[in-house]
């Protein structure tokens, strides 16, 4: 049975795989495809081209082509192409297309001068055995319109509020062009849509191709629409046409728009406009009170007033009518004027009494202001027309103005005009003149002898007097006093008996006035006290002298400023002296200059020069000269006291310069031989000379000797071959030094004739040099001292250095060694380094600063393997260990957003940590380890809670504990009591537990850590809370069994891995502070007693604990 099924299934697949492969074998015959295109474009004008192309796969063997005029309504066979024969025809009826079509066999088409029969679609068709295929394109012979006309169906005049049908025809154009209609409004240029007017739109297109279009429009005729023009446009690819304008007339009775009331001032042109929109045009009639002014019979009437007044104030109408009806309007005119205003001319009243004016006004509209005003004094009274003043006083004079205002609001659309009146009355009053004026018209009150003085006396400004006033003078002076009189007074040539007084009195018939009174001061300039003309004198005089001076006295008024220079210039104020006294009585003032101040004593070399002395007032300035010549004996500047002699030149020239005065005589001396030599005087300095030897051709010493008669002085200089420069000197530090620079000067030495490069070694050396390498220092060789900063050192670091200079012949010898250290520079340490969890590939710590980079060195950890002490050895010698730096995976420079350093092996190195300058990554603070460092990671804010929970429960049994042995020892810890050894041993734990804090956290850091292990516990010092490990003061026991009990307890709070007390829990930055009596021999990290008890060596001693979180 089952091999029957099998044979079965065999055929069936049998089957299965024939049916395949044959419709694979019919699939392999392809259909025909075809690909029809046309181009450049299909629209084209007459006499255009174009080409279609039908492209079939695979070639088809017979292409028809047919061509429909009516957009494929109907077909009329156009052409037939034969592949085999590699021919094409054109149907009978297309036979006129022979010149402007044309087939091929390929299957493409040409159109070329084309005319309007040629627009249609143009389809194609191929056939090869059964398959067929075909498409079509449409050819447009694009044709433009001509221009549109606008017509009115019946009438182009409508009555308002009809409809008035319009149409637009345009003829021609393919395709048929868009009509669109737009209104120009009466008296305007732009032409807008027809949306006003309420338009109801028709279209009709052409009957037949290249017919005529027509469009219709039927709008709702308004008053404005009158004499509207209304076009239409068409639209068209080839152009774009606008029609001729039509105007519609539009019948409608008279429009009159109100006519405003009006203000008119008296005296202005005023102009009555009455204006009807109407068709026909209506008549206008002017009224007022129902009385003709004027008709006319057009649009506007305008009625003219050249200048209106008073009388033409009342009402007015306009009246318009027509055949179609008619309308009428009222309003008013106004004549505005401003406030006529009458009061008498003049007033006279005396000091004292009384006065009252009174003044008319009249004003339309009425004056809302009537005041009396006095310019003089800008007082203004009430708001009435009678001017009152019960006491007259000098300040009431003047003119009095009565004022009126009214607002004039004329309604041609001007600024409102405040109207004004006024009317003047002049108020006298009669009082005596004051305190008159006296001024200078020509000079000053202080003047130079010689000088014009012209005086004037004025009236009082604020009491001139009336009637107007005399005036009268007197005059006093030292030596007399004289009167004159008249407002003015002049003196045409002053002296110096002309200073004094110079009072004036005005006086009239009401009484006489206060005096007023001038000082006239005739001044002097400058002038020498001895009379003396002479502007230079000449002092001789030594050097040394200690009092000597120069004197300046001159006599002027006022005193006169006296200052003096040397050479033109300022004088040094720290070498000289300057002493003035001055004599009021008269007028001298005597100036001392002294060669003595701050800087010396006594005359020198240098003060040889001309000393100026200015003598300065208001009025001039005199100046002299005194040419001070101080003698001294010769002094040699010439600091060279080596020179090379080339041995390529023939000879040198030997110079030395010299200070002398008198002018000195020089010789020069070489061996037992004397030369003489020329001495030539600077022009600028005539006590500085030089003498020069020339010639010279050897070597030896050459002496430069000057004389005169006030001594000698003498120079050597020795002429040697070339060689190697000698060494610098003075080589000092310029500053203290810096973390990472110093700045040094040094004297170079003779450079040995040849032009020398100087040198610096340091050691250590910069950072970036090496240990033999000199650092060249380049330098002006002009100068005498040489300075140049030293950098890229490091800080805390000594150094040595010397300079030395060389030339082409070699090196010379180094300087003297100068000693420095640089300065210690605060660098932040690595902070929060712990580790991630149980990892042994990451490492956690806190974010530095910008600015610094993380270094990271590797060395072999400890083992854990080793003993104890082995394992504190080898953290002792941590320093010693070979360390090498470590390639991070993230960058060292950027903190890690984490917090995390991965990529680490904990687990066999100890790695150390520091943070370097950015800048100088040579430049670390100090280094932090990984030794002894927390385990345990970051706690959350759930973990604490379930710590802090379980140290509550463990708080509460250990208080249950300590109830109970409280409870069953204490006969015991009586009987221990009454012991006198307990009882030392008691008084010793209590002075123990008395302690302050300071002593028990030394005992706590008596155990050495690493520095990892001592910047954990750095907050025990901050005042933060902490975790207390104490006994508690009140129970000792010898219960084996509890100690025990409470060691393994307190060995695991204290141990680092306990998440209360371990460095990475949430008290990680917590203190514990433990106190255990004597620990000396407690292991801390072991938390096992080795003594035994902790009071009592060699005995056990039950301690209970208590833990203050």
């Amino acid at each position: 049975m089952w091999s029957e099924t099998i044979k079965a299934a065999s055929l069936l697949l049998a089957a299965v795989t024939v049916l395949v492969f044959q419709g694979s074998a019919s699939a392999e015959v392809a259909a025909l495809t075809l690909r029809m295109s046309a181009g450049p474009q299909t629209d084209i004008q007459p006499g255009g081209r174009v080409d279609i192309s039908c492209a079939f796969d695979p070639p088809a063997t017979y292409i028809f082509w047919r061509f429909s005029s009516n957009n494929g309504v109907t077909w009329n066979k156009l052409a037939l192409c034969h592949a085999d024969s590699g021919k094409c025809s054109l149907q009978e009826q297309f036979k006129n297309w022979t010149d402007r079509l044309a087939t091929r066999v390929n299957g493409s088409l040409t159109l070329w001068n084309a005319s309007k029969e040629q627009d249609g679609v143009y389809e194609c068709e191929g056939i090869r055995n059964t398959d067929a295929a075909k498409d079509n394109r449409s050819i447009t012979i694009v044709t433009p319109p001509a221009q549109p006309t606008v017509t009115a169906a019946d009438s182009d005049t409508a009555t308002e509020g009809s409809r008035l049908n319009l149409t637009c025809q345009s003829v021609g154009g393919n395709p048929p062009p868009q009509i669109s209609w737009s209104v120009r409004q009466r008296s305007q240029t732009e032409y807008s849509a027809l949306d006003s007017m309420s338009p109801v739109f028709s279209w009709q297109p052409p009957a037949q191709k290249f017919g005529s279009t027509v469009a219709s429009v039927s709008v709702l005729t308004a008053s404005s629409a009158n004499l509207a023009g209304i076009v239409c446009h068409t639209a068209h690819p080839l152009a774009n046409a606008t029609s001729n304008e039509l105007l519609i007339k539009v019948l409608y009775a008279p429009k009159l728009p109100r006519v405003a009331s009006q203000r008119a001032i008296a005296g202005s042109s005023v102009g009555i406009n009455c204006t009807a929109d109407a068709n026909p045009v209506a008549k206008l009639t002017l009224l007022k009170s129902n009385s003709t002014l004027s008709e006319a019979s057009q649009p506007t009437l305008l009625h003219s007033v050249p200048s209106v007044t008073r009388n033409l104030t009342g009402a007015y109408s306009c009246l318009a009518s027509n055949s179609i009806g008619s309308a009428r309007r009222d309003f008013s005119l106004t004549v505005l004027y401003p406030p006529a205003v009458q009061a008498p001319s003049s007033v006279m009243v005396r000091e004292g009494a009384s006065l009252q004016v009174g003044c008319n006004v009249e004003a339309e509209p009425p004056p809302f202001t009537v005041n009396w005003r006095h310019p003089g004094s800008g007082r203004l009274l009430g708001n009435s027309s009678q001017l009152l003043i019960t006491a007259a006083a000098r300040t009431d004079a003047g003119e009095w103005t009565c004022e009126a205002q009214n607002l004039m609001s004329p309604s041609d659309g001007r600024e409102p005009r405040n109207g004004r009146g006024s009317a003047t009355v002049q108020v006298t009053v009669q009082y005596p003149p004051g305190m008159p004026v006296v001024a200078f018209t020509a000079g000053t009150s202080v003047v130079q002898s010689g000088s014009r003085v012209a005086l004037v006396c004025r009236p009082s400004l604020l009491s001139p007097g009336v009637p107007e006033p005399g005036f009268s003078w007197t005059i006093r002076t030292s030596t007399s006093t004289r009167v004159a009189t008249g407002p003015a007074l002049t003196i045409e040539s002053t002296g110096l008996e002309d200073s004094g007084e110079y009072a004036c009195v005005a006086e009239n018939s009401a009484g006489r006035g206060p005096a007023a009174s001038v000082s006239l001061t005739v001044q002097q300039p400058p002038r020498w006290l001895d009379d003396s003309t002479a502007t230079t004198t000449t002092t001789t005089t030594s050097v040394g002298v200690g009092s000597f001076a120069l004197v300046c006295a001159v006599r002027g008024r006022p005193a006169c400023e006296v200052a003096w220079s040397r050479n033109g210039r300022e004088l040094d104020p720290g070498a000289y002296s300057v002493s003035r006294e001055f004599d009021p009585a008269l007028f001298v003032t005597r100036s001392t200059l002294r060669f003595v101040g701050p800087s010396r004593s006594i005359l020198q070399p240098k003060d040889n020069g001309a000393y100026g002395c200015s003598a300065q007032n208001s009025h001039g300035k005199i100046t002299r000269t005194f040419n001070l010549v101080v003698e001294f004996p010769p002094l040699i500047q010439t600091s060279t006291t080596k020179l090379a002699l080339d041995p390529a030149a023939s000879e040198i020239s030997l110079e030395c310069e010299i200070l002398a005065q008198p002018k000195p005589k020089v010789t020069w001396e070489v061996g037992s031989n004397s030369y003489v030599s020329n001495v030539s005087q600077d022009t600028l300095t005539p006590y500085k000379h030089r003498a020069t030897l020339f010639g010279v051709r050897s070597h030896g010493r050459f002496t430069c000797v000057a004389r005169n008669a006030l001594g000698e002085a003498r120079h050597s200089v020795d002429v040697v071959p070339r060689g190697p420069p000698d060494p610098p000197t003075n080589l000092r530090m310029l500053s203290p030094p810096n973390w990472d620079r110093v700045s040094l000067s040094w004297q170079p030495g003779f450079d040995g004739g040849l032009q020398a490069s100087m040198w610096l070694r340091c050691t250590p050396p910069p950072e970036g040099r090496s240990a033999d390498e000199p650092i060249r220092i380049e330098h002006d060789s002009s100068l005498r001292t040489v300075a140049a900063n030293l950098t890229n050192l490091l800080p805390a670091t000594n150094y040595s250095v010397v300079v030395f200079a060389r030339n082409q012949l070699g090196s010379g010898s180094n300087s003297a060694e100068l000693r420095f250290t640089t300065s210690e520079l605060a660098m932040p340490t690595v902070t929060g380094l712990r580790r991630d969890g149980n990892s042994a590939t990451t490492l956690l710590l806190d974010a530095w600063p910008a600015g610094y980079c993380l270094r990271v060195e590797a060395a072999a950890s400890v083992k854990k393997s080793q003993t104890q002490q082995q394992q504190q050895q080898q953290k002792l010698d941590a320093s010693e260990r070979q360390w090498r730096q470590v390639k991070l995976q993230q960058s060292a420079c950027d903190a890690p957003s984490d917090g995390r350093l991965t990529g680490l092996d904990l687990s066999t190195l100890t790695y150390r940590l520091s943070l370097c300058l950015a800048d100088r990554l040579a430049v670390c603070g100090p280094a932090a380890t990984t030794e002894n460092m927390s385990g345990f990671p970051e706690v959350s804010s759930l973990t604490i809670i379930i710590v802090a929970a379980f140290c509550t429960l463990l708080i509460i049994c250990l208080v249950a504990i300590l109830v109970f042995f409280c409870c069953r020892n204490r006969p015991l810890a009586s009987k221990e009591a009454a012991s006198s050894g307990d009882a030392a041993t008691s008084a010793a734990r209590a002075s123990e537990l008395d302690s302050p804090p300071a002593r028990r956290d030394s005992r706590l850091r008596r155990h050495p850590e690493p520095d990892l292990m001592a910047s954990t516990y750095k907050s025990f010092s901050s005042g933060k809370p902490y975790a207390m490990v104490s006994p508690h003061p009140s129970l000792t026991s010898t219960d084996e069994t509890s100690i025990d009990q409470t060691n393994k307890v307190f060995s695991t709070l204290l141990s680092a891995n306990h998440p209360i007390v371990g460095n990475n829990s949430s008290l990680a930055s917590d203190c514990i502070e433990m106190e255990l009596c004597d620990c000396r021999n407690y292991d801390l990290e072991s938390g096992s007693d080795n003594s035994g008890t902790f009071l009592h060596p060699g005995r056990q001693r039950k301690v209970i604990y208590e833990v203050v979180v």
